[in-house]
């Protein structure tokens, strides 16, 4: 299912790819990974991610409040 987001800035457009790099590595289940993420596969591989520890984030469907 694709989600669509209205992009009000760059600043904006930066936030919305970022929640969405974290959910695609660290939440979103890969099947060419054993239907794991690619953070989770890494890991349990013995591999070092590029991506520091999976900071705590918002999941894609809800709103990114600035701080």
């Amino acid at each position: 299912m694709s989600q669509l987001a209205l992009v009000l800035s760059l600043e904006d457009a930066r936030e919305h790819i970022e929640a969405w790099r974290l959910d695609y590595n660290h939440v979103r289940p890969h099947s060419s990974l054993g239907d794991l993420p690619p953070s989770v596969f890494a890991e349990e591989a013995g591999l070092r991610s590029r991506t520091p520890s999976a900071p705590s984030f918002a999941p894609l469907n809800t709103r990114i409040e600035k701080a």
